[in-house]
């Protein structure tokens, strides 16, 4: 049964709003961990390999912060 009582969409909200918190503060650890991932050598491969994760890592910034302003 739906409960929409005023306490309990407040309660809810207020559920919702620490699961954005949670949310936005790990993806900021994500966003940090994946702007610090560095070339394990100096050839073009490890390059290369380094800066598609660093690449991937920004789309999922970007995907995430979409879904935290959904919230």
């Amino acid at each position: 049964m739906l409960d929409v009582t005023p306490e309990v969409l407040a309660s809810a909200s207020a559920q919702v709003a620490a699961l954005t918190g949670r949310l936005i503060g790990v993806n900021a650890a994500h966003a940090a961990a994946t702007a610090a991932i560095l070339p394990p050598g100096s050839d073009l491969p490890s390059i290369k390999t380094a800066a598609a994760l660093v690449a991937k890592g920004v789309s999922h910034e970007v995907t995430a912060a979409m879904g935290n302003m959904e919230l």
